[in-house]
């Protein structure tokens, strides 16, 4: 049983990553007591908020581009205590619903600023009423989603109704010819009798006279 303490070992290890306790790649962390940690993502650039260990006490992301947080993003941190989103181009529109209402709940100040739509361009997330995030499909949304793929859908239907039609013109066209030989085929069958009867009576005539 010596290999038992390794494997214990092993097993905490994997038990910690999974619970994403490590230090995210994209930024710098420092712990605090108890195995809380500051994680310092700020000017790093970034366009999506890395995955966050679950031991995060304070989290800074300002001064990166981020535009969104995906729903959800922070819901996991139950440790958290301070959320810096300061001076990041956010887009206010229903995917923000989600943050706004748990920042809200956990009374936690991020300093974030709306900078699109123009309507709500400077305006702290605080502040703005779900009512005041525009729509995630939008009618131009919609209406480029039409146009770029069920224009393209209608237009193959009616090459395809097209080419049917002219294969069953084709089709018929043989069906008529293949008719027209057939009778051809039948007349000759039904004269070819009378006409040799009448060859042979030609030339016996000759011969007679």
């Amino acid at each position: 049983m010596w290999f038992c303490p390794k494997v214990m070992l092993l097993g905490i290890l994997l038990l910690g990553s999974c619970h994403g306790d490590n230090c995210p790649t994209e930024c710098s962390c420092s712990t605090l007591a108890l195995g809380k940690l500051i994680i310092d993502c700020s000017r790093r650039e970034l366009q999506k908020v890395p995955a966050l260990p679950v031991a995060t006490q304070e989290l800074y992301l300002q001064q990166n581009q981020l535009s969104t947080i995906p729903p959800g993003a922070f819901e996991h941190l139950n440790a958290l205590r301070k959320v810096n989103l300061s001076h990041n181009p956010l887009h206010c529109d229903c995917t923000l619903r989600p943050l706004r209402s748990w920042l809200d709940t956990e009374g936690l100040d991020s300093g974030a600023v709306c900078l699109t739509p123009p309507a709500l361009r400077g305006k702290p997330l605080a502040l703005v009423a779900p009512g005041q995030m525009a729509s995630c499909l939008g009618p131009l949304t919609l209406c480029s989603h039409f146009l770029v793929t069920d224009a393209f859908l209608f237009l193959f239907l009616l090459i395809l109704l097209l080419l049917m039609f002219l294969c069953l013109r084709t089709f018929q066209g043989m069906k008529f010819r293949i008719r027209v030989n057939e009778s051809e085929m039948r007349v000759r069958n039904n004269w070819s009798p009378v006409i040799g009867s009448l060859k042979r009576r030609f030339l016996a005539s000759v011969k007679s006279s």
